[in-house]
């Protein structure tokens, strides 16, 4: 098996990577907060913040709308998409209880946090409610209380105004042969991802540090067919899987993934969404909008379990080649 690639922002450093190997030049600016410049073989230059690579082509106002969930999920819903009712706190104790009591099960997360960071799924009692509006306030002074949608995460990738790519983040799970236990499955699995031969993106061992303890033991027998999801997390160091399903997702979402990036930022976003079934054809009712990315993890692209790895990489390599007029062998 190789070794993965050794970094806390692997991603930044694919996209850097590319680029120096095409003759652009990288500055590191110490101020607080850090800058990296990027300089063009012809010149032309743009600053990115030191831990994440912002496109050129995004414009601060993009930015700025997805960096605020409260701000995206407003935005999301002025241009058609639909949203899962939403409370932003602080607000009235009242109010918050009665939002519970009408929407449960909740969801609670910090406004402007990223990778799950403090979020809290599968509320229902008003003391669970009010410990996760605590841990999300540890992210962030302003937290956003949801309904909580359940749904398959399906990332849509939009360059040059036109839905590229889709990446569907599957939650651990293991389906049955009306035969094995659940323990044997997921050993089974373990054993898959053992011998997986992915370099950027390694899918960590199902233990119980991702999974509960139970299920690592059960020997219950699932159904011929009948699938057993061992975690709610769709990151991949949660026991998630990354799978293309570009081909598969109905042309009706794409819709509503190029729309909002038609007036947010065309030329590159990344649109999130909770799809019910993401075969089935959009009915308003069955998905809703989950959140915009304007410098999303870019190793997600790759390896997937699917085999189809998407080269995003060089297609933003490419784009920045466009905007800075550089012109040579790629």
């Amino acid at each position: 098996m190789k070794t993965p690639i050794e970094s806390p922002q692997p991603a930044v450093r694919l996209l850097t990577k590319c680029l120096l190997a095409r003759g652009y030049t990288l500055r590191e600016i110490s101020t607080r907060p850090a800058y990296r410049e990027f300089t063009a073989p012809d010149g032309k230059k743009w600053l990115t913040l030191g831990g994440t690579v912002v496109h050129p082509s995004v414009t601060a106002i993009a930015r700025q709308i997805a960096s605020n969930k409260a701000v995206s999920y407003q935005f999301a819903a002025l241009n058609g998409a639909t949203i899962p009712k939403t409370l932003s706190l602080p607000a009235e104790k009242a109010d918050l209880e009665a939002f519970r009591q009408a929407y449960t099960p909740l969801v609670v997360k910090p406004l402007d946090s990223h990778s799950s960071l403090g979020m809290t799924l599968d509320i229902t009692t008003a003391a669970d409610l009010q410990a996760a509006v605590d841990v999300a306030s540890a992210y962030s002074k302003k937290v956003l209380v949801q309904q909580q949608f359940t749904g398959q995460e399906v990332r849509f990738t939009v360059l040059h105004g036109q839905v590229v790519h889709c990446l569907f983040r599957e939650t651990p799970q293991v389906t049955g042969d009306g035969v094995s236990t659940v323990k044997q499955l997921i050993d089974t699995e373990n054993e898959t991802r053992r011998n997986l031969d992915f370099q950027i993106v390694p899918y960590p061992q199902l233990d119980k540090t991702i999974i509960a303890a139970s299920l690592l033991s059960s020997s219950t027998v699932p159904g011929d067919g009948e699938i057993v999801e061992l975690s709610k997390s769709s990151l991949v160091g949660g026991g998630g899987i990354m799978r293309n399903v570009t081909d598969r997702v109905d042309a009706s979402y794409k819709a509503v993934a190029a729309h909002l990036a038609a007036v947010v930022n065309p030329e590159f976003l990344v649109v999130d969404m909770l799809i019910q079934d993401f075969t089935v054809p959009c009915d308003g009712e069955n998905y809703v909008f989950l959140e915009f990315n304007t410098s999303p993890c870019l190793r997600l692209y790759y390896d997937v379990r699917s085999g189809d790895d998407y080269d995003i990489v060089s297609e933003l390599a490419d784009m920045i080649d466009e905007w800075s007029g550089t012109n040579h062998d790629k």
